[in-house]
């Protein structure tokens, strides 16, 4: 948080939004490594998905997801001061006044995950209120740590074969879709083959 800018907040709350309490600014940070790349293909569709645990007031703003510009932070070591920049451009939004207690809420985030993974293999994200200031905007979201029966934050993509030409009508995809859990960590599993 701006207000703290020293202090971690390595918890079982992942907080994104403006001044609340004179506590500043807050952005939450995912980091997922994906599986190592395949040569010859590439990320078919990829959806995040996190779930939404409440609000410290009314007030509701609209946020957005960014690519962070490094992967050089690690979850217990993150603060204001040392946070990595992100991409001047959204990967995706969400309106906070349409938030409803423990309710899922999930993201396209295809071209994001296939450039990591075509990339270094690791993909940061920064979630951030879309217009950062004075406003007393502060939404929670379950983390790894503590999801009370909850989904944490989590990435669920499929990789296909881009060697291979298909015949008309045919559908080349490979059948693995794999689960990245984890908020700010980066833990993935098979889910089926």
């Amino acid at each position: 948080m701006s207000g703290l800018p020293t202090a971690n907040f390595n918890s079982d709350i992942l907080f994104v939004g403006n001044n609340f309490a004179g506590t500043g600014l807050a952005r939450t940070y995912l980091k997922f490594d994906l599986p190592a790349y395949l040569p010859g293909t590439q990320i078919a569709s990829a959806t995040l998905s996190g779930t939404y645990r409440g609000d410290f007031n009314a007030q509701d703003g609209f946020f957005d997801w960014h690519v962070a510009v490094s992967d050089a932070w690690t979850e217990g070591s993150i603060n204001w001061n040392n946070q990595p920049g992100f991409t001047g451009s959204p990967i995706a939004s969400w309106d906070a006044s349409l938030a409803i207690v423990n309710q899922i809420y999930s993201w396209d985030i295809t071209s994001a995950v296939n450039d990591a993974y075509l990339g270094d293999g690791t993909l940061s994200l920064v979630f951030k209120g879309v217009n950062e200031g004075p406003s007393q905007d502060r939404e929670f979201w379950w983390a790894k740590e503590n999801t009370a029966g909850q989904a944490p934050f989590q990435i669920e993509f499929e990789i296909e074969s881009i060697d291979v030409i298909p015949e008309p009508g045919q559908l080349v995809v490979w059948s693995v879709l794999t689960s990245l859990c984890g908020a700010m960590g980066g833990c993935w599993r098979r889910c089926g083959v």
